[in-house]
Formats: C-alpha cells, structure tokens, sequence
C-alpha cells in the first residue's frame, strides 16, 4: 500500500518537470520492477523456511537459507547493476521513442542501480 501511494505522490511531484518525466519514471519503474522481481521472490520464499526450521531448532538450515539468499541476491545485484547502467537506454527505448523521456528514464536508472 505504501509503494502504491508513494507511486502516486511521486508522480505528483514529477508534474512540475513536464510530461516526459513522469512517462520516464513510470518506463524506468517497470525496469527496475522486472529485476526486481526474482529478489522479492526469493525473500519472499526464505520466510516460511526459515520459520519452519527455527522453530524446529534446525539453526544451521536457518544459516544455510540465509546465506544462499544473500549470495544469489548479491550475485543477482552485481547482473542487475551493469543491466540498468549500460543497458538502460536500450530497454527504454523499447517502451518509447521519445529521447527526452529516454535521457530521463536512463538517469533514473543509473542512479537506481548505484
């Protein structure tokens, strides 16, 4: 609900900046959503099986979750990260074709991957 309304007052912000920075944000939004998804999942399932083993006093399968979520969460970042920086103009090229609203959405996305 948070994301949603943030979304909301974002764009309400971006208003002021002129059409192509809200169409910006919105293209380089659904970028970083995409990459963002695997990561949400993969937290997303460490909860119940780290749930399922405390409370069965496996700790070292807790350990063992945690750090196999962090490493392909870490190695998911470093793929991410070069994506989003040199690839950024491509991908939003593919959604539009206006170059403002390309140079905007490529700006936010190097800043999103730093």
């Amino acid at each position: 609900m948070i994301m949603f309304v943030s979304g909301f007052v974002v764009q309400f912000a971006l208003k002021a900046f002129g059409g192509h920075a809200v169409a910006a944000y919105g293209v380089a939004l659904r970028i970083e959503q995409i990459l963002l998804l695997p990561v949400l999942g993969m937290t997303g399932a460490l909860l119940p099986i780290a749930e399922q083993n405390f409370g069965a006093l496996k700790f070292d399968r807790v350990r063992a979750a945690l750090r196999y979520c962090l490493t392909a969460g870490f190695v998911m970042t470093a793929v991410a990260a070069p994506l989003l920086i040199f690839g950024g103009p491509f991908a939003c090229s593919i959604f539009s074709s206006d170059p403002d609203v390309i140079e905007a959405a490529s700006s936010y996305l190097r800043v999103d991957a730093f």
